[in-house]
């Protein structure tokens, strides 16, 4: 068994690649083809994979950054929206029912930095994770499915490509940077039944269905997921798509990764729906103890898709619930047994469903030789989610600013295109707590507010 990475654009060859790969039980590594190479290559060395599978342009990039010695194949490139030949979702009567403790797969959370760790999923995981999915789909109305989320984020390769291909759906492939009026006629023509997406992509969809006559009334379910929905965004959603069903799901790399999922029309506007099957939820406070109805505190999560480790060996989160895992995500319970989410207990920001470290944008943006420091927060948005904000000091106090064009430009240099500012302000200081840390400007308070 060896380790092998796919690192390109969404596309039918990927999916073949990364069915083949478990057939012969290899690893496969997915890695966000938007990273820094410079981030590319330190996982490929670090994981020590022996083969890559990439677009051309990936492998013309990695060209001279001192992956000599590991075998490179080149994936083909589709040409808009493909569907996924029979053959492949054929493979998957047979791998559907793998549930060894063997690793299936490495991912990367979204904001794949030094921070991010690689997550760790056997094919139990993913099986019986991708099995408790198809458990609440309405496969009497579900019978295509749209996919255009990167298919190195695991919501994607588990919770639509794998439940997709191990229920035999018509499978329909985009790009990951596919134009939203592209995305909508196709909807239409193609008379597609489920399509996955993330806050800021449905925001983008409302934005051009205002703007053109495209009309879809086949789509039966819509759902939402990366990162936290607002309620209005929902509302409008609803009024524009009549006829589906438009649900919040929510989850985490870590297990498996589906949590919770909406099903019904009646459930309440905001929240990401009840515990799917297999996976029970509990909501803790900091003390360890169960939180009633209503009290925010940290989720947990028992699960049978729960990662095997991570790659490095780190540890994880502390767990205030013994035998749970720790997410680190606020949130509360209604009545319903519903969760609502309502930020996160760490610093890390969450913009159109990519998980960002601030720390690691700060370490480049305090590169910029005339920057004394700077603090990275994110700011509540309706269409990211989050934007990421940049506060910065000058070494020079005789300057009022820099250029925001180049801050972004330096910054292309070593962050992935969704972890650079939104925003850069400059301010005369960044302000600390007395502890002397960076105080960060969404606070726990902040975000429940």
């Amino acid at each position: 068994m060896r380790n092998v990475a796919i690192i390109a654009e969404n596309s039918v060859d990927y999916v073949r690649v990364f069915t083949e790969n478990l057939e012969r039980e290899d690893t496969t590594v997915l890695i966000d083809w938007r990273l820094p190479d410079i981030k590319i290559v330190e996982i490929v060395k670090e994981l020590k994979v022996e083969k890559l599978f990439c677009d051309p342009q990936v492998s013309a990039r990695l060209n001279n950054r001192g992956l000599n010695g590991i075998s490179i194949t080149l994936l083909k490139k589709d040409e808009g929206i493909s569907p996924i030949p029979d053959d492949i979702i054929k493979k998957w009567e047979s791998l559907g029912l793998n549930y060894s403790e063997n690793t299936a797969v490495i991912l990367f959370s979204s904001g794949t930095t030094g921070a991010a760790k690689g997550v760790k999923l056997s094919y139990r995981a993913i099986n019986n994770n991708s099995d408790s999915i198809i458990d609440y789909i309405d496969r009497d109305n579900v019978e295509s499915i749209l996919v255009s989320k990167t298919f190195s984020h695991s919501s994607t390769i588990v919770g639509e490509i794998i439940v997709a291909l191990k229920l035999g759906l018509s499978i329909h492939i985009a790009p990951s940077i596919t134009q939203p009026k592209t995305i909508l006629d196709y909807i239409a023509f193609k008379k597609i039944d489920m399509y996955c997406i993330n806050p800021s992509m449905l925001y983008l969809l409302l934005l051009t269905m205002k703007k053109s006559e495209t009309v879809v009334n086949e789509l039966h379910y819509l759902y939402v997921s990366g990162s936290r929905c607002s309620k209005d965004l929902l509302q409008k959603a609803s009024s524009l798509f009549p006829q589906a069903h438009i649900h919040n799901v929510y989850g985490a790399t870590e297990v498996g990764p589906r949590i919770t999922a909406q099903r019904s029309k009646y459930d309440t506007v905001g929240s990401v729906g009840t515990p799917i099957k297999n996976v029970e939820v509990e909501v803790v406070s900091e003390s360890g103890m169960l939180c009633e109805n209503g009290d925010i505190g940290i989720v947990h999560v028992k699960t049978n898709s729960l990662m095997t480790g991570y790659s490095n060996c780190s540890e994880p989160r502390v767990s205030l619930y013994e035998g749970w895992y720790n997410t680190g995500d606020l949130g509360y319970k209604n009545k319903n047994g519903e969760l609502f989410l309502v930020g996160r207990f760490d610093n890390m920001i969450i913009s159109a469903g990519h998980n960002v470290f601030p720390e690691t944008v700060e370490e480049v943006v305090e590169m910029i030789d005339s920057v004394n420091e700077c603090m990275v927060y994110g700011n509540p948005d309706s269409m990211y989610g989050e934007k990421i904000v940049c506060l910065y000091s000058l070494r020079d106090k005789s300057l009022c600013e820099l250029s925001k064009e180049k801050m972004r430009a330096f910054c292309k240099n070593y962050l992935a295109p969704y972890e650079i500012p939104h925003d850069f302000i400059c301010v005369e200081s960044i302000e600390k707590t007395t502890g002397g840390k960076k105080k960060r400007k969404q606070s726990v308070n902040e975000a429940i507010s």
